[in-house]
């Protein structure tokens, strides 16, 4: 297996808790479900990407990734779920038409008084839950690659 450099792509450190938001639930100390780097790659989207949320309720919403990782998703969404939900997601990709359907539990999320102040929408991160090695090999090879900005 081959390392990475820190100079090579970009890394982020794992999101500490938000204020407000209680990293004491058993659903945001649950080991994950996915092996992890100690700092998986992240990729930041210049555009973000369309998903289609799911919630534990069966509601249906497209919401949009900002970034992605083999382990899980930060969103913008119009609303937030609940710390500890299971959700289900499904997206495409860029340059790649394969549909990727994973669920995967809320971790953390802006607090909706905080809208006002970014916007129409709140920042929800996902980590993936079950997800198979091919899916997980997919998205690391993903956000492994440089961002081409020019079109």
């Amino acid at each position: 297996m081959s390392s990475i450099s820190k100079e090579s792509i970009h890394e982020s450190e794992p999101r500490p808790s938000l204020p407000g938001s209680s990293s004491s639930s058993p659903a945001a100390s649950a080991a994950p479900a996915v092996p992890r780097t100690p700092c998986e790659p992240r990729r930041d989207l210049p555009v973000p990407v369309r998903v289609a949320l799911t919630s534990a309720q069966g509601t249906t919403t497209t919401e949009y990734a900002v970034n992605l990782s083999a382990g899980g998703a930060c969103l913008q969404v119009r609303r937030p779920a609940a710390q500890g939900e299971l959700v289900h997601l499904a997206f495409e990709l860029p340059l790649d038409e394969t549909p990727v359907a994973v669920s995967g539990r809320v971790v953390w999320c802006t607090r909706e008084d905080e809208r006002s102040e970014r916007g129409r929408f709140c920042e929800m991160g996902v980590r993936f839950e079950d997800v198979d090695a091919a899916l997980v090999e997919k998205l690391r090879c993903f956000a492994r690659q440089p961002v081409n900005r020019r079109r």
